[in-house]
Protein backbone atom coordinates (compact mmCIF):
# COMPACT_ATOMS: atom_id res chain seq x y z
CA UNK A 1 0.00 0.00 0.00
CA UNK A 2 2.91 2.66 -0.70
CA UNK A 3 0.30 4.49 -2.66
CA UNK A 4 -2.52 4.35 0.16
CA UNK A 5 -2.78 6.62 3.34
CA UNK A 6 -0.30 7.21 5.54
CA UNK A 7 -2.03 5.57 8.21
CA UNK A 8 -4.88 3.05 8.40
CA UNK A 9 -7.06 1.34 11.05
CA UNK A 10 -7.39 -2.21 9.31
CA UNK A 11 -9.56 -4.07 11.74
CA UNK A 12 -11.26 -3.68 15.10
CA UNK A 13 -12.67 -6.19 17.40
CA UNK A 14 -15.11 -5.19 20.36
CA UNK A 15 -16.53 -7.02 23.17
CA UNK A 16 -19.91 -7.40 23.18
CA UNK A 17 -20.19 -7.84 26.78
CA UNK A 18 -17.73 -4.99 27.37
CA UNK A 19 -17.40 -2.38 24.60
CA UNK A 20 -14.65 -1.08 26.55
CA UNK A 21 -12.77 -4.00 25.93
CA UNK A 22 -11.31 -4.21 22.10
CA UNK A 23 -8.47 -5.39 19.61
CA UNK A 24 -7.71 -3.39 17.07
CA UNK A 25 -5.47 -3.68 13.96
CA UNK A 26 -3.42 -0.63 11.90
CA UNK A 27 -0.77 0.70 10.25
CA UNK A 28 0.95 3.66 9.57
CA UNK A 29 3.51 4.33 6.70
CA UNK A 30 7.46 4.38 8.59
CA UNK A 31 8.24 7.63 6.71
CA UNK A 32 5.59 9.35 8.29
CA UNK A 33 6.83 9.03 11.56
CA UNK A 34 10.45 9.54 10.59
CA UNK A 35 11.90 10.51 7.38
CA UNK A 36 13.70 7.12 5.97
CA UNK A 37 15.84 6.58 2.74
CA UNK A 38 15.44 2.75 2.29
CA UNK A 39 12.48 1.16 3.26
CA UNK A 40 11.78 -0.02 6.54
CA UNK A 41 11.44 -4.27 6.74
CA UNK A 42 12.04 -4.44 10.40
CA UNK A 43 12.20 -2.31 13.51
CA UNK A 44 15.88 -2.51 14.45
CA UNK A 45 15.94 -0.33 10.45
CA UNK A 46 13.43 2.09 12.38
CA UNK A 47 14.93 2.58 15.55
CA UNK A 48 15.28 1.32 19.27
CA UNK A 49 12.84 0.27 21.75
CA UNK A 50 12.79 4.11 23.00
CA UNK A 51 12.74 5.40 19.82
CA UNK A 52 10.06 3.71 18.65
CA UNK A 53 8.07 4.34 22.08
CA UNK A 54 8.43 8.09 21.32
CA UNK A 55 7.14 7.63 17.99
CA UNK A 56 3.93 5.25 18.77
CA UNK A 57 3.15 6.41 22.14
CA UNK A 58 0.47 9.53 23.53
CA UNK A 59 1.65 12.17 25.92
CA UNK A 60 -0.76 10.96 27.88
CA UNK A 61 0.44 7.53 27.82
CA UNK A 62 1.98 6.18 31.47
CA UNK A 63 4.39 3.56 30.55
CA UNK A 64 4.45 0.25 32.57
CA UNK A 65 7.04 -2.10 30.39
CA UNK A 66 8.12 -2.23 27.22
CA UNK A 67 10.28 -5.05 25.62
CA UNK A 68 12.62 -6.23 22.68
CA UNK A 69 11.35 -9.91 20.99
CA UNK A 70 13.03 -11.15 18.28
CA UNK A 71 11.76 -13.51 16.52
CA UNK A 72 13.50 -16.51 14.32
CA UNK A 73 11.99 -18.77 11.86
CA UNK A 74 12.21 -21.97 10.41
CA UNK A 75 13.97 -22.78 7.23
CA UNK A 76 11.12 -23.35 4.45
CA UNK A 77 10.91 -25.17 1.10
CA UNK A 78 9.32 -22.93 -1.69
CA UNK A 79 8.37 -25.49 -4.06
CA UNK A 80 10.17 -23.41 -6.11
CA UNK A 81 13.71 -23.01 -8.13
CA UNK A 82 14.73 -21.23 -5.16
CA UNK A 83 14.51 -24.50 -2.74
CA UNK A 84 14.64 -24.11 0.62
CA UNK A 85 14.82 -20.38 2.04
CA UNK A 86 15.09 -19.09 6.02
CA UNK A 87 13.63 -16.06 6.52
CA UNK A 88 15.34 -13.69 8.22
CA UNK A 89 14.27 -12.54 11.90
CA UNK A 90 12.08 -10.01 12.33
CA UNK A 91 11.87 -7.64 16.04
CA UNK A 92 9.14 -6.59 17.65
CA UNK A 93 8.97 -4.15 20.20
CA UNK A 94 5.82 -4.78 23.18
CA UNK A 95 4.71 -2.23 25.10
CA UNK A 96 2.22 -1.56 27.88
CA UNK A 97 0.63 1.09 28.98
CA UNK A 98 -1.96 3.20 31.31
CA UNK A 99 -4.10 6.02 29.17
CA UNK A 100 -7.41 7.61 29.93
CA UNK A 101 -9.55 7.17 27.46
CA UNK A 102 -13.32 8.93 27.87
CA UNK A 103 -13.17 9.05 31.54
CA UNK A 104 -11.64 5.51 32.41
CA UNK A 105 -8.16 4.58 32.93
CA UNK A 106 -7.35 2.10 30.18
CA UNK A 107 -4.82 -0.77 30.01
CA UNK A 108 -2.86 -1.05 26.88
CA UNK A 109 -1.08 -3.83 25.55
CA UNK A 110 0.62 -2.87 22.07
CA UNK A 111 3.05 -4.80 20.05
CA UNK A 112 4.50 -3.51 16.53
CA UNK A 113 6.43 -5.00 13.48
CA UNK A 114 7.74 -3.32 10.84
CA UNK A 115 7.27 -4.77 7.20
CA UNK A 116 7.23 -3.49 3.41
CA UNK A 117 7.82 0.53 4.86
CA UNK A 118 5.17 0.06 7.30
CA UNK A 119 4.97 -0.14 11.04
CA UNK A 120 2.48 -2.82 11.93
CA UNK A 121 0.18 -2.23 15.06
CA UNK A 122 -1.66 -4.50 17.25
CA UNK A 123 -2.98 -3.37 20.41
CA UNK A 124 -5.26 -4.73 23.08
CA UNK A 125 -7.40 -2.23 24.89
CA UNK A 126 -9.03 -2.87 28.57
CA UNK A 127 -10.20 -0.82 31.59
CA UNK A 128 -7.47 -0.76 34.07
CA UNK A 129 -9.95 -2.31 36.58
CA UNK A 130 -10.54 -5.55 34.92
CA UNK A 131 -7.20 -5.93 33.82
CA UNK A 132 -6.60 -8.84 36.29
CA UNK A 133 -9.26 -10.43 35.07
CA UNK A 134 -8.05 -9.95 31.20
CA UNK A 135 -4.48 -10.15 31.52
CA UNK A 136 -4.18 -14.36 30.63
CA UNK A 137 -6.26 -13.70 27.31
CA UNK A 138 -4.80 -10.17 26.64
CA UNK A 139 -1.48 -11.30 27.15
CA UNK A 140 -1.99 -14.76 24.73
CA UNK A 141 -3.63 -12.77 21.89
CA UNK A 142 -0.43 -10.02 21.79
CA UNK A 143 2.02 -12.95 21.75
CA UNK A 144 0.47 -14.76 18.94
CA UNK A 145 0.80 -11.76 16.47
CA UNK A 146 3.25 -12.54 13.62
CA UNK A 147 3.61 -10.98 10.48
CA UNK A 148 4.78 -13.18 7.61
Amino acid sequence: RQGGPAAALLARYRSRADPLKEVAFAYVRASALKPTFLQVNDLSQFGSLEDVEKAILGPRAQLLSREAQRVEFAERDTGTLAGKVKPPAKNYYLYEFLTPQGGVDMHVSLKVAASKGQLVVMLATVPAVGWADSQRDVDRSIDSFRLI
